[in-house]
């Protein structure tokens, strides 16, 4: 299981996060809500998947029922900067990405 906590390094945020200890999880099949994300220690997991995951290289991958890895994460966005993430679902437009451990490369600006 992966467990998300805030980053408490600015505790005198008057906005810091008031969670701790939840879990990540994606959807199963049977679930009708296809949004990834993350359940309270004591949330119900039916209809979440909470176990089997793990990186490939710096890839976040599901190992599937049969063995398989998975890595079905689509995003939908709702703003500028909001997006929300999907587990196999494109049925609002959204699109694929990967969930990686790096932060993404920043090249430098190209003049065309």
């Amino acid at each position: 299981m992966w467990i998300g906590n805030p980053n408490t390094t600015h505790v005198s945020d008057p906005t810091a996060a008031d969670w701790s200890n939840t879990t990540f999880y994606v959807p199963d099949n049977t679930a009708s809500d296809k949004r990834v994300g993350f359940l309270a220690g004591n949330a119900s997991t039916d209809g979440a998947i909470t176990t089997g995951f793990f990186l490939y290289g710096s890839t976040v991958v599901l190992i599937g029922e049969s063995g398989t890895l998975e890595s079905n994460f689509y995003a939908l966005r709702i703003d500028d900067n909001t997006f929300r993430l999907y587990w196999n679902d494109t049925s609002l437009g959204q699109f694929p990405v990967m969930l990686r451990s790096v932060g993404p490369s920043n090249p430098p600006d190209r003049k065309v």
